[in-house]
């Protein structure tokens, strides 16, 4: 039977560590591998620091959830934007709804740059933008609807 050639193998009475194989017989020479850790593993996406800083977060292998969890924490205001003018077409009260959605969406979107800027990957822009267009378009749907239909009552009472 031949025996394996001489290098570094699995100890057989540590298997967390490798000894040295002569070719012949086991050496006293061993070595005790430094486990490797992920920074990332079993942490939060995020995490607080003080104000106007923000924390790097990993976009690779995160779940839809968990990356719309990491905008709602990162920016709020343009989730919160995006949520107004969402509810603008559901709950009419008017323009004024569409508007509030528009100017948080607004604000959330100068935030996403600001996170761009610092280095952050997931910055919540894309939820700002769709803020901003539901926003208008919930306003020109409140207005073709409850404003043309005044001013042309309005203007047929008129002559």
């Amino acid at each position: 039977m031949s025996m394996p050639a001489a290098g570094w193998y699995s100890d057989p009475e540590d298997r967390a560590g490798l000894r040295w194989w002569s070719g012949v017989a086991w050496t006293e020479h061993r070595h005790v591998p430094e486990p490797v850790t992920n920074p990332y593993a079993g942490a939060a996406p995020y995490v607080p620091l003080a104000a106007g800083q923000y924390a790097y977060v990993e976009p690779r292998n995160m779940k839809r959830s968990e990356r719309e969890r990491v905008v709602r924490r990162l920016n709020p205001i343009a989730y919160a934007g995006i949520i107004v003018s969402i509810c603008s077409f559901a709950i009419s009260f008017g323009g004024l709804s569409c508007i509030v959605g528009v100017i948080l969406s607004s604000i959330g979107l100068a935030r996403a740059s600001r996170l761009k800027r610092d280095g952050q990957d997931i910055t919540g822009r894309g939820y700002a933008i769709a803020g901003i267009c539901a926003g208008i378009a919930g306003a020109v749907l409140w207005a073709s609807i409850i404003v043309v239909p005044i001013i042309v009552r309005m203007s047929s009472a008129t002559s």
